[in-house]
């Protein structure tokens, strides 16, 4: 067996996103942190975040943050019943980089379709970000 060398850039939430390459954005609806924007990494604590109850949005996260390995992280969006997905992807922007957007719970039609891709031409033009 050859030797085997790993190293590690940890990130321990000190300072600014230094890279956008695998970091995500969640966006749905969970029980608790309702509204809130949430920074996670492979230690935190699911439960605690977003409720010890089932939902679409935990475990979306949680088959991305088994899929992607130890130095996974991600922003969690838990979304208020009264506030569109679009204006919680808008406020994200302003403290967080993403490679991508993924919006769970919502019923999809031409119009929120194109309503999202304008969202990406919007990101685009304003921060200069491409996105998925």
């Amino acid at each position: 067996m050859w030797p085997y060398v790993q190293i590690n850039n940890l990130n321990q939430m000190q300072g600014p996103v230094t890279e956008v390459e695998r970091h995500l954005l969640f966006i749905g609806s969970a029980a608790s942190n309702t509204g809130k924007l949430l920074s996670l990494n492979t230690q935190s604590d699911l439960d605690q975040l977003l409720g010890t109850g089932d939902s679409e949005l935990k475990a979306n996260l949680l088959a991305a943050r088994d899929n992607a390995g130890q130095n996974w992280t991600a922003g969690a969006y838990v979304l208020p019943t009264d506030k569109p997905w679009l204006d919680a992807a808008r406020e994200a922007q302003q403290t967080q980089s993403f490679e991508g957007v993924l919006v769970l719970g919502q019923k999809w039609d031409q119009a929120s379709i194109n309503a999202a891709h304008a969202l990406n031409q919007e990101l685009i033009a304003k921060w200069g970000r491409w996105q998925f």
